[in-house]
Order: C-alpha cells, then sequence, then structure tokens
C-alpha cells in the first residue's frame, strides 16, 4: 500500500486529450484540467498524465470541455534546462478517472 495522498479533482477539460507512447511502448495521455471553482475566483488549470490503458481510454472517451473527475497523486519534478536554469514540473498523476453525467 503506498503512503502518497490520493486527490479527487473536478474540472472540465480545456483541450482534447494528447496520447503519446514512451520509448518503451508504454501509452501516456495528457490532460489540462481547468478546477472547479467558486464564482468570480481566478481559473486554476492542472497538467494531468494518464497512463496505460487508462490513458489509452481516456483519449477514446473524453471530449474538450467535458465535466470530469480525476482522483490520483500530485508530483513534482526538477532539470536543467539547455540554458542552465533549474526547472520545475508539477503534474497531477491519475488513477482513476470519470465523465460527470452533469454535462
Amino acid at each position: 500500500m503506498s503512503n502518497e495522498l490520493h486527490h479527487l479533482l473536478t474540472g472540465r477539460l480545456r483541450q482534447e486529450p494528447f496520447l503519446a507512447y514512451t520509448r518503451g511502448g508504454v501509452p501516456v495521455c495528457k490532460i489540462s484540467l481547468a478546477l472547479d471553482q467558486k464564482e468570480g475566483e481566478k481559473t486554476v488549470w492542472k497538467n494531468v498524465i494518464v497512463w496505460g490503458r487508462l490513458g489509452e481510454s481516456a483519449k477514446v472517451f473524453l471530449k474538450k470541455g467535458n465535466h470530469i473527475f480525476i482522483e490520483g497523486i500530485f508530483k513534482s519534478s526538477e532539470y536543467v534546462d539547455r540554458e542552465g536554469q533549474r526547472k520545475v514540473v508539477e503534474e497531477f498523476v491519475a488513477s482513476k478517472v470519470a465523465v460527470s453525467l452533469n454535462q
């Protein structure tokens, strides 16, 4: 059992999901999610990664504008770009994805 804290995000897809494959052939789907906010609050966007068969299914069934629920964990990684600048990438890695029936 993992000690990582799972979170539930709800929101709308900003664009169509993007599906790619790693060099090893593992599917990875990228989603941009506008989180649900209270009226008048600034929109918060989260980058979501969906791996494997769930990622392939996300590409098939999710469409821009869909209201969805995503369960998963937050992860961050660091790298140094070509100019020598340290960059931090924050992503939400999904373990479950569901489409809201209330569109």
